[in-house]
């Protein structure tokens, strides 16, 4: 921070945390004692927060093109996303990308192995699981195939070694029941995650087991 009036400095200001998508950041500051009470914060936050927002609303070319997912009338009927069942994709590929946006491996169960890919919101009360075929720790260098991405009551869940729960119908969310910039974002990463995906499972629904 520099007072204007003389260019002197007083003290520091930054960002500790941001997040593009909810438009929220964590500021922390520090200034001399002898600063205090003097209105310099509360100045310094408003210049900085405006600055923090308005750099948000002018985005690197790639910000500008990215792609936005739109929930078809039919998914605003159902309680799973299908779009990208059966796109078969690189484990390590997968588990590098998906963890990269601040997803988690599902339960880890016998023989290591693992079937889902979660991530929640606090602030909207709302997670999110993408099905697979199943990849194992340590052997996550092999080919799966993606199954369904579902919405839920965020903290309804248990998820540990050798937990075996799952999202239950009554927490289980109707796609139309979830924000659509948040739907939105959710599929962008899927999608990101599975860019390298060339192949397709055509058999997909009778493999997954899951009942439609």
């Amino acid at each position: 921070m520099i007072r204007k009036k003389d260019d002197e400095p007083i003290g520091e200001i930054s960002c500790v945390k941001f997040s593009k998508f909810h438009r929220l950041c964590e500021v922390g500051y520090c200034y001399g004692s002898k600063y205090w009470n003097l209105g310099y914060a509360t100045e310094a936050l408003k210049v900085f927060i405006e600055y923090m927002f308005n750099y948000e609303i002018v985005q690197p070319i790639k910000q500008l093109d990215r792609e936005v997912f739109t929930m078809t009338e039919e998914e605003k009927k159902m309680k799973y996303v299908d779009r990208f069942g059966g796109k078969i994709v690189n484990g390590l590929s997968l588990v590098g990308k998906i963890m990269n946006y601040g997803w988690y491996r599902g339960s880890i169960q016998d023989a290591g192995g693992y079937y889902e890919f979660y991530k929640e919101d606090n602030n909207l009360g709302i997670g999110v699981e993408l099905k697979f075929e199943g990849l194992s720790v340590g052997y996550e260098n092999e080919d799966t195939t993606i199954y369904i991405l579902r919405f839920y009551n965020a903290g309804t869940v248990k998820r540990g070694s050798y937990i075996y729960d799952e999202i239950k119908e009554q927490h289980l969310l109707s796609l139309s029941q979830v924000p659509e910039k948040y739907f939105s974002e959710i599929l962008y990463q899927v999608s990101s995650a599975l860019s390298s995906s060339n192949t397709v499972n055509e058999n997909w629904r009778n493999a997954s087991g899951i009942k439609f």
